[in-house]
């Protein structure tokens, strides 16, 4: 099928598949185009969205025209505010342009965002570039960041970094969304370092799950909270998320007692000065399993989330008393799939939206439990067109109650394919 632009960056009908089809098809709007250069490129992560509609996120590369870590540029922080009316044009601005220093560099994972309109990061790479414990074939790369970038009075935005990991017993390459507990405290996870056996890297450890805290000060302290070492998890990739009671839940690419990963739940003391507890909810198998995304969860208390062997699985931890059973509600068998790129999210019928890459330029899915049974609908990316291709992050919900998402391709990025930001009109 031929997809007509309506207008410049303007809705564009697509592909619609299954019970997700309606009277009017479901329409995909291209919000922003990234041209490279000064403007980004690659986005790689989900959207936030603050109470107005605006949304943030970053490209891992872009910003300026300099080479960075074997990439064309260090990465960027981007706003894309709406227009007053469903369809119009949305307007992007950068609102930080990463230099591959101490400011860190290219930028994988999504933002947070807090009350006072600040937002937060993690960049894998950047920071102590002197570390020689963090060295790749391009260079000094250093072992990672996390930012805080603040609107200012007057206009503009500026960074703050409030870590640099040296890739010990803090860990390295954080890759993941940091997630907020109810105290104000910033939780998140690095992929490699720690201490402890090797995993993959040529840092020891198996990567960490770290605390940062205001100190009162106008800065921030970290601890680490925990140090996986192999058969309770390996290689988080992943963010966390919390429970009302305060515990964080996550998952691990590999480790876990078959090394296919595993879900994990992190507690806090019960005293002052004692230590978090870790628990392996589900350890996944070679069959599905190797989960890059975090999980989520629904009213009820159940835990939702993919994993990336073969073509993908979407699979449910439910709890029966202190025992976690996982199900495989729906595997992907291929043709238009070829496997899971991100996580989950639930609206509020209960049905799971996640983007998925393919032969072409990938899809969104949606998946309706009915009667028992989940059932799987497709929005298609058609290739060789100027919208989104390769959709790799989880999709947010936000103004007019459209899914909003990112692709590390597509557009019309003059001489190569820089990614896009879109949205799904209901």
């Amino acid at each position: 099928m031929n997809k007509t632009v309506v207008a410049f960056l303007g809705l564009i009908t697509f592909v619609a598949l299954s019970e997700w089809a309606t009277a009017a098809g479901p329409k995909l709007q291209v919000l922003h185009s990234f041209a490279g250069g000064t403007d980004g490129a690659t986005p790689a992560a989900n959207l936030v969205s603050d109470s107005i509609g605006n949304l943030y996120g970053t490209t891992a590369a872009g910003g300026s025209n300099k080479s960075c870590f074997g990439e064309i540029g260090c990465g960027t922080v981007f706003e894309v505010s709406p227009p007053q009316n469903v369809g119009g044009r949305w307007k992007e601005s950068v609102l930080y342009r990463f230099a591959g220093g101490s400011d860190g560099a290219a930028p994988d994972s999504g933002l947070v965002l807090d009350g006072a309109g600040n937002l937060y990061g993690t960049t894998p790479y950047g920071g102590d570039l002197s570390n020689q414990l963090c060295v790749a074939n391009t260079g000094d790369t250093g072992c990672g960041i996390v930012f805080e970038v603040s609107p200012q009075q007057g206009g503009g935005w500026v960074e703050t970094v409030l870590y640099t990991f040296e890739g010990v017993t803090d860990g390295a390459y954080p890759e993941g969304d940091l997630a907020f507990d109810a105290s104000g405290n910033l939780f998140g996870t690095t992929s490699a370092g720690g201490g402890g056996p090797e995993c993959g890297s040529q840092l020891i450890g198996c990567g960490t799950v770290f605390e940062l805290s205001p100190n009162g000060s106008g800065g921030w302290t970290e601890t680490t909270v925990y140090q996986f070492q192999g058969q309770d998890g390996a290689i988080p990739l992943a963010g966390l998320i919390p429970d009302s009671l305060g515990n964080f839940y996550g998952t691990t690419f590999a480790g876990g007692t078959l090394g296919d990963g595993n879900v994990f739940e992190l507690s806090p003391p019960q005293q002052q000065g004692e230590s978090w507890t870790e628990s392996s909810l589900y350890s996944f198998t070679a069959i599905a399993g190797n989960p890059r995304a975090g999980v989520i969860f629904d009213p009820q208390g159940n835990l939702y989330g993919t994993t990336s062997t073969g073509n993908g699985t979407v699979f449910e931890l439910s709890q029966d008393g202190s025992t976690w059973n996982g199900t495989t509600i729906y595997s992907f068998k291929g043709g238009r799939f070829e496997t899971l790129t991100g996580g989950l999210v639930r609206d509020n019928s209960g049905n799971l939206y996640g983007p998925a890459s393919g032969p072409f330029c990938g899809a969104i899915y949606r998946l309706q439990e009915v009667n028992g049974q989940w059932k799987q609908a497709e929005l298609v990316f058609p290739e060789k067109t100027e919208g989104p291709c390769g959709p790799t992050g989880a999709l947010t919900f936000g103004k007019w109650g459209a899914l909003y998402g990112t692709s590390t391709e597509g557009g019309t990025c003059s001489g190569s394919e820089c990614g896009t930001v879109f949205g799904i009109l209901p």
